[in-house]
Order: C-alpha cells, then sequence, then structure tokens
C-alpha cells in the first residue's frame, strides 16, 4: 500500500493530511495560489481515499468508513491492525506448534507427506514467520517412518543437510521408496507364482494317482 501512494504522490497526504478550511471567509481571503493549491490537495486526499478503500475487506471498512479524511482512515487502520497483531501471534505459535510436532503417517507416500509438510510452511511464511529450508529439511527428516531410516542415515553420513533444499531430499526419499515398493511388488509376485506353481504341482499329483487307481 505505501509503494503504491508513493507512485502515486499520494503518501505525504496520508501522513500529513491537508488544511480543511471550512469557513468560506478564510477560503476567500485565498490567494489564488493558495486556492488552486487546497483543491488539488483534496483532490489527491480523495483519490488517496478511494485507493484506500481497494486494499481491505468489508470487516475492515466497517471500522473505517466514518474517516472523512485518508489521514483519519490511516490512523483507524493502524490501530485495527495492531489489534491483529495479537490474533497474528496466537496464529503464528499454532502453526509453529503444529509443525515441529509433524510426523509421516504410515499410510502416506514421501510426496503426500512433503505436499503437507510444505502447506504448513507456507501458512507460517505467508504469516510473516522466517522459517529456513534447512530448518524445513531436517524437520521432515527426523518426522520420517523407520523405512526411511537407512537414507537418511546415509544423508547424514555424506552431504549432510546444511546446503541441501527441500526438493532434493524429496527426489532422494522419492528414489528410496520407489525401490522399496519395486522390491515389495516382485516379493508379492514370487509368492503368488509360487502359490499357483504348488497348485498346479498338487493338480497334477491328484491326476496321476487317479490314473494309476484306474488301471
Amino acid at each position: 500500500m505505501k509503494v503504491l501512494f508513493g507512485f502515486q504522490e499520494l503518501f505525504e497526504i496520508i501522513e500529513l493530511g491537508y488544511a480543511k478550511l471550512a469557513d468560506q471567509a478564510v477560503v476567500t481571503a485565498l490567494t489564488q495560489g493558495q486556492r488552486d493549491s487546497l483543491r488539488e490537495n483534496r483532490k489527491k486526499d480523495k483519490k488517496a481515499l478511494f485507493l484506500l478503500y481497494q486494499f481491505i475487506n468489508e470487516v475492515i471498512f466497517e471500522n473505517i468508513s466514518s474517516a472523512t479524511t485518508t489521514k483519519k482512515a490511516w490512523e483507524m487502520l493502524q490501530n485495527s491492525y495492531k489489534d491483529n497483531k495479537k490474533v497474528k501471534n496466537v496464529r503464528s505459535q499454532t502453526l509453529r506448534d503444529e509443525f515441529e510436532s509433524l510426523s509421516m503417517k504410515n499410510y502416506e507416500t514421501i510426496s503426500d507427506y512433503v505436499s503437507r509438510v510444505q502447506f504448513v510452511v507456507n501458512q507460517l511464511r505467508d504469516n510473516g514467520e522466517k522459517l529456513d529450508d534447512l530448518h524445513v529439511v531436517e524437520n521432515i527428516a527426523r518426522s520420517l517412518i523407520g523405512c526411511f531410516d537407512y537414507v537418511v542415515t546415509i544423508i547424514e553420513k555424506g552431504r549432510g543437510f546444511s546446503n541441501m533444499i527441500v526438493k532434493e531430499l524429496q527426489s532422494s526419499l522419492y528414489s528410496h521408496e520407489h525401490r522399496m515398493n519395486h522390491r515389495e511388488t516382485n516379493i508379492v509376485e514370487q509368492a503368488f507364482q509360487s502359490k499357483v506353481n504348488l497348485s498346479s504341482s498338487s493338480k497334477s499329483n491328484s491326476n496321476s494317482s487317479g490314473g494309476k487307481g484306474s488301471v
């Protein structure tokens, strides 16, 4: 908002306001240059007030709608956000607690879990929290289910986490997950094939026994 008002050369009128001369006699006593300046400042103030209203929601508008100048509206807006700062601090603490207590579920894939972590991280950052990638990477690594302990240990003993971004960690974990799933699929297929072979062998033996009996 400050950048926009500065670009429009309106921020000075917002911070300082302008002299409202209600007495027409006083206005009449002004020089032409002073009257032109007053008229220009009024136009700027209305323009700034209009722009200010574009940034706020209906609830905040109700709080500042009684303001007749942008300076007054700006002061009321600042006071309104000061009250909201307490709410923001409570929300930040709640999100921090949620972030620190995150843990992967047994049924989650790496992609699903990292997305869930990233969602909380984005909320924290949107709320003004400074959270670097190292903290996020370490939090993910420590909160994985046990089957990823091996790959986490390899990373720790190798390059470590200090220069790793979330995407790199996710890629390493996904590769490990893919190998595990592939291995489990092979085991299931082998078990199924063994069962089929055993069943076929049993039928074959049964048929052979039956044939000998008929002779």
